[in-house]
């Protein structure tokens, strides 16, 4: 009897050994390789191959993009890959406010006018008002990159104007007409040197006179 008890016992010790074996066998297969872990498995890395946390993406060289300038007025929204034509030395809101005086002025577009590298357009009005009077405006092209001579672009414009006559050629700049239309006197002209073509637009509660017109087309063409 006892020695049946030893046998069953060796038996027992071995079923576990193998058991506990077998265990093991199948830890190691679910466990994964150091090759599957990544770099920080201690798997030998190449050096010359950048991780991605090294990889410094803000002095990577790039294709420089050309600068894109929103336009305005009636093409609002539209993008262009060049400025628009600058308004800032032909009308400014210093030279406005000696025609509309003791009032504050808007800056704005002309309403329907076309915005490009080679015309744009710069309205003054009473703050508040812009709506009830038009206030000053000047309306400009650049010829320098068209078939067109300005004095030529002037007198196809004489033709489109409604209400036109001659200015007055002792006041005004060379070559200049008027037309005056629904309440606003314009003045038509070049710049004495540059070419570029003009219209100087003032509404008639402003402007009761075309002197003032004459005075600051004078003044605008000589400066060009």
């Amino acid at each position: 009897m006892l020695s049946l008890q030893h046998h069953l016992l060796a038996i027992g010790t071995v079923a576990i050994a193998v058991a506990f074996m077998g265990c093991s066998d199948e830890t190691d297969e679910a466990s994964p390789k150091p090759s599957e872990l990544g770099v920080d498995a201690g798997v030998d890395v190449d050096p010359n191959i950048p991780s991605v946390e090294s990889i410094d993406f803000e002095s990577t060289e790039t294709t420089e993009r050309p600068t894109i300038h929103i336009e305005s007025a009636r093409h609002r929204g539209v993008i262009s890959e060049t400025p628009p034509l600058s308004t800032d030395s032909f009308l400014t809101e210093e030279m406005a406010q000696r025609i509309i005086v003791d009032t504050d002025l808007t800056t704005q577009s002309i309403e329907g006018q076309d915005v490009s590298q080679t015309q744009n357009s710069v309205r003054y009005a009473p703050l508040g008002a812009d709506h009830e009077f038009f206030g000053l405006g000047l309306q400009i092209w650049d010829m320098s990159d068209r078939d067109v001579e300005p004095q030529q672009r002037v007198d196809e414009l004489r033709d489109q104007f409604l209400g036109t006559g001659d200015a007055d050629d002792e006041k005004a700049p060379s070559g200049a007409f008027i037309s005056q239309r629904t309440g606003i006197r314009s003045l038509v002209f070049t710049a004495d040197t540059d070419p570029y073509v003009f219209v100087l637009s003032c509404d008639t509660t402003h402007c009761e006179r075309w002197d003032a017109l004459y005075e600051l087309g004078t003044e605008i063409a000589e400066a060009h």
